[in-house]
């Protein structure tokens, strides 16, 4: 793709004022916003205080940090103070940034950076502007103009499209709010929806497959798109038709909850940003059976859900968190979450790498009996092979009498193992019943290695769990709802794990581990729902063909 011309949305030169303020969806967090008017910023787990002096002469070299300082989205905690005070001191930060030209700080040259300061700014800009001086004002919208400048023309000028999308995104919220732009919206209305078309897919997930990356472009374009229906600003019918896909996307995405699901890279479930993106406004569409550009299925029945992970990881360009997790699942029993992934930690960059791995998980991994995986795993890594795996997915849907089917197969481990993988979900019409059948299936042509099998079920941390006597796993709920685990064609063990994403950062926790030879019987397991807490006695009859 070669490079465009710089956008033609007119002269920022004549900006005034706000036209048409756009409000958020949720109010910043007034404790943190006393914390910063006292001197304490605190981003990305590195608390600064300025003592007096500028905060953005700190010497914190952290680029996390950096880039969320030179972002203001810090500004609504201020706002949500409601101190006259904590206004008049975010105008005297701004003052400082505007004073000795902190804009040519790299961190704050960053275009994502830059774009999210900008909406900020916007954003925040009713909140500045009261009881405010000339002087301050004048500043502020000349400043607001030369963002506006700046990305005009490096959006022109960037390869990702990723990046391509935030300038739009920016430009787009000057368009709308900003006095002096009223000639631009259309234009810039249009190229978001043409930046955004790139971005997201038929289905309405998004091309990075995390789940949090869907949720962040709503919370700015949910709020965008309530100012254009109250200003009564023309929207394109092609954004409004992206957006409405998007949302029920977020919805099949979510526990029961309220919080997304922990696939590709997520390190934070997002609750209360998502169902303050569900409560803005009515949802047309029905929900969602299967996501299969986006490379999800879901079935859900009574208050439990099962997500599942039946796609391949993207690109690493389009997102570095990707990961090769196949046929991973999570499930839920209403606002409890049972079986989790580990997930991508929110602070703790050093586990990333750990995050990375299948093992972090609940799904099938293999390994050589030695435990190590083969000599040309790291190579065809490198290569990039892996990326080229193909799935091929069938999910249907029982009318109502038993209940619902996945059937999912993955030859992720093809050319490592010469294993291919197959599994087969089933909830029944209750909800009380999750059946699985996981098979590893020789390939045609291949000599299957000497390996040994794995299959996990990471338990979220806040669910106790207990073996029995006859090896079963009775698993004890926050709700108090209990529910039994059982599986046979494997050895059946509870172990050691960690749950890495959330705000609380690393938690110790417990997995569910299935071991044994892929040369055996397929592996059946089952989680029924119980009332009887005991583990003495046989777990009821399974019947596991479905």
């Amino acid at each position: 793709m070669g490079f465009a011309l710089p956008l033609p949305l007119g002269s920022p030169s004549n900006i005034s004022g706000i036209a048409a303020p756009i409000k958020p969806l949720l109010p910043g967090n007034a404790e943190i916003g006393r914390e910063i008017y006292h001197g304490t910023f605190s981003f990305a787990g590195i608390a600064t205080s300025c003592r007096g002096a500028i905060i953005f002469d700190a010497s914190v070299d952290d680029p996390h940090w950096l880039e969320e300082l030179h972002g203001f989205a810090w500004l609504a905690h201020i706002e949500a103070t409601g101190l006259e005070l904590g206004r008049v001191h975010a105008r005297a930060l701004i003052w400082d940034w505007l004073d000795s030209n902190r804009g040519r700080h790299r961190s704050a040259r960053v275009l994502p950076v830059a774009c999210r300061r900008l909406i900020s700014w916007i954003v925040a800009a009713p909140f500045l502007f009261q009881g405010a001086g000339d002087g301050f004002i004048a500043a502020f919208c000349s400043s607001l103009s030369r963002h506006i400048r700046d990305l005009q023309l490096r959006a022109s000028l960037s390869r990702s499209p990723a990046t391509r999308l935030d300038c739009a995104m920016a430009l787009a919220f000057a368009a709308v709010s900003l006095k002096g732009m009223e000639s631009a919206r259309s234009t810039a209305l249009h190229l978001l929806a043409d930046r955004l078309d790139d971005q997201i897919l038929a289905d309405g997930g998004h091309v990075s497959r995390n789940p949090t990356a869907l949720a962040s472009l709503l919370l700015d374009l949910v709020p965008l798109r309530t100012t254009c229906g109250e200003a009564r600003i023309e929207m394109p019918n092609k954004l409004h038709a992206t957006i409405d896909r998007m949302i029920p996307m977020l919805r099949f995405l979510m526990h029961g909850d309220d919080g997304l699901a922990i696939f590709q890279g997520a390190s934070d479930p997002l609750n209360t940003k998502c169902a303050a993106i569900l409560g803005a406004g009515p949802v047309c569409a029905g929900p969602l059976l299967k996501a299969a550009s986006s490379g999800f299925a879901r079935i859900s029945h009574g208050v439990s859900t099962v997500i599942c992970d039946i796609g391949i990881p993207p690109r690493k360009s389009v997102n570095p968190r990707s990961f090769l997790a196949p046929l991973a699942l999570e499930f839920s029993d209403s606002t409890c979450r049972i079986v989790v992934n580990c997930g991508t930690p929110v602070l703790q960059h050093h586990l990333a790498t750990a995050a990375g791995l299948a093992e972090a998980h609940s799904t099938l991994t293999l390994a050589t009996e030695s435990g190590e995986p083969p000599a040309s795993l790291p190579f065809l890594q490198k290569l990039g092979l892996l990326q080229k795996s193909k799935v091929t997915v069938r999910a249907q849907t029982d009318s109502g009498q038993l209940g619902s089917i996945i059937e999912a197969w993955h030859d992720a481990y093809r050319a490592q193992f010469g294993y291919g993988i197959s599994r087969r979900l089933f909830l029944s019409s209750t909800g009380t019943d999750l059946r699985g059948e996981d098979r590893f299936l020789p390939q045609h042509g291949i000599g299957p290695t000497s390996t040994r099998f794995a299959i996990r079920f990471h338990l979220h941390p806040a669910v106790e769990a207990t073996q029995c006597n006859d090896g079963s796993i009775v698993l004890l709920l926050p709700s108090k709802a209990r529910w039994k685990f059982s599986a046979r064609g494997a050895h059946t063990d509870l172990q050691n794990s960690i749950c890495l994403w959330g705000s609380s950062g690393p938690r110790k926790t417990m997995q569910i581990l299935l071991t044994g030879s892929p040369d055996a019987l397929p592996v059946n397991w089952a989680f029924k729902r119980s009332a009887d807490p005991s583990c003495g006695e046989e777990p009821p009859a399974l019947h596991w063909r479905f």
